[in-house]
């Protein structure tokens, strides 16, 4: 994954096969661990820099299993196209992620990633369910360790059948 700095230099989220490890590239420096980012990067816990923070924390507290959501609206128009695709009322089929089984969530509770009383505050979808998480990582304690424990997922409300409206 790809996200920019305030000062326009790349970060980049991946695997050191040598050690094993995720990491996270800023220009020239490779980070090992959350902990030897935020000492090393000090400009990146910055507010403007929240969303690649997030992008980073999120990178070594799940690996591949979230992914930050930058654009709420844009997560918003994929999951109500992909609701509008499913057909509700066809019979569960085990491994298939369908959105009508889950319900839908609060979307203008979805913001871009940012500082709220001090905490690291984003939200993620499940990278094999597309289901909405928020992580509220307080800095630099848990930032330093980040854990997919940091990550709630959202509230549901159930899905509405249009047969399910008539009188």
């Amino acid at each position: 994954m790809k996200s920019r700095i305030h000062n326009h230099t790349d970060i980049l989220t991946g695997f050191d096969p040598d050690s094993g490890s995720d990491v996270v590239n800023i220009g020239d420096r490779t980070f090992k661990s959350a902990a030897e980012l935020l000492a090393g990067a000090a400009d990146i816990s910055s507010a403007q820099n929240a969303p690649a923070l997030a992008e980073a924390i999120n990178h070594f507290a799940t690996g591949g299993d979230f992914e930050v959501i930058q654009d709420p609206e844009a997560y918003e128009c994929a999951y109500r196209a992909q609701l509008a695709l499913e057909d509700p009322k066809a019979p569960y089929i085990e491994r298939v992620v369908r959105f009508s089984d889950f319900g839908i969530p609060d979307f203008s509770a979805i913001r871009p990633p940012r500082y709220v009383n001090g905490q690291l505050v984003f939200f993620a979808k499940n990278s094999t369910t597309g289901l909405p998480y928020i992580a509220e990582i307080d800095h630099p304690t848990a930032m330093s360790n980040p854990t997919a424990s940091c990550y709630e997922a959202l509230s549901l409300s159930p899905t509405v059948l249009p047969n399910d409206l008539a009188p």
